[in-house]
């Protein structure tokens, strides 16, 4: 029970946040009710059955409901290490550093390899082939836990590079991932909305009230 969710596609996940909406909206009291976030044709999403429906999902940025992260969300909550730049790249021989500057990248490390991520060396060397329990690792600098490693997360963006729709971006790696890949913040990829698999995972967003 405290491991991430696994084996849902883009499609699950967008669907599950319009869930998560209407249930808050149904035990939230006398709270204000919350609008969900995806629609089509004006209609909310509600099953993931009809993928070439939800392929063309409208993202309400005003919505106050659950979400999925944009890519750049995720990569400034990943990134993030203060208000200001650091006037040079964190040393990474200092364990109270997340990240490492090598070859132009920023990797997330706090000090060491295992120490801040679930990658893909605890997946070849121990022969680990599942998720870690959430928390397990240190968190970032904004407190945050798992941005890398653990189950690569599903992002609202259509892949950027090719002209295919279903292509939607994932970001952070995974357990099963390369080392390189896990804890590179810029690191991006995509997969089929529809594709299924014990990486990937989704973490949720919300708009301020």
């Amino acid at each position: 029970p405290n491991h991430p969710v696994t084996s849902v596609n883009w499609v699950d996940a967008m669907v599950w946040c319009n869930a998560l909406t209407e249930y808050f909206n149904a035990k939230n009291g006398t709270a204000a009710d919350l609008d969900c976030v995806y629609t089509c044709n004006g209609a909310v999403i509600r099953s993931s059955k009809n993928d070439a429906v939800c392929i063309t999902a409208i993202q309400n940025t005003s919505a106050k409901g659950f979400r999925l992260l944009t890519t750049v969300e995720w990569e400034f909550a990943a990134r993030y290490i203060g208000p200001t730049d650091p006037a040079d790249p964190p040393d990474p021989a200092d364990p109270n550093r997340n990240y490492l500057f090598k070859d132009g990248y920023y990797y997330q490390i706090n000090g060491s390899s295992g120490v801040i991520a679930w990658h893909g060396d605890f997946y070849t060397v121990t022969g680990v082939t599942s998720t870690a329990e959430v928390k397990s690792k240190l968190p970032n600098s904004l407190g945050i836990y798992d941005m890398s490693g653990n189950v690569a997360e599903w992002c609202f963006d259509p892949e950027s590079t090719t002209s295919n729709p279903k292509a939607r971006v994932l970001r952070g790696g995974g357990f099963r991932f390369t080392t390189d890949d896990t804890h590179e913040v810029g690191y991006e990829f995509a997969d089929y909305s529809y594709v299924v698999d014990s990486s990937y995972g989704f973490r949720l967003a919300k708009n301020p009230d």
